[in-house]
């Protein structure tokens, strides 16, 4: 059972210019949009994630709780979370998704017969 649904995208160049990073975000945003749409009959959301890699290759992820497909506004506040604690290192990596709702297995009864 798929317990994510996340695209990302590895830059030919390193990014810091604030302009470039939204241009890509709504780009990752849009496929992940997309990627959902033929799934949605079948998932229940219960969070985003951002997952970015700096150009020196340390990895920060933020995650948030909610229902529902993110928006773009959300995924630009949870970079721009990631940005601040570190302004002046270009992105090599972001990553959008989407923590999905797992069922979890119950027992089912097992019709016995009973015998006399």
């Amino acid at each position: 059972m798929r317990k994510q649904v996340s695209v990302e995208e590895t830059f030919a160049d390193d990014v810091v210019d604030h302009a470039l990073l939204l241009h890509h975000l709504q780009r990752l945003h849009a496929r992940l949009v997309e990627r959902l749409a033929t799934r949605s009959h079948s998932i229940r959301i219960r969070g985003a994630s951002l997952k970015v890699r700096f150009a020196d290759f340390q990895t920060q992820s933020v995650d948030k709780a909610g229902a529902g497909v993110p928006d773009l506004d959300a995924y630009w506040d949870m970079l721009s979370e990631v940005i601040e604690r570190r302004p002046l290192v270009a992105l090599r990596l972001i990553g959008l998704g989407v923590r999905l709702a797992v069922d979890e297995g119950r027992q089912l009864p097992l019709p016995l017969d009973k015998q006399t």
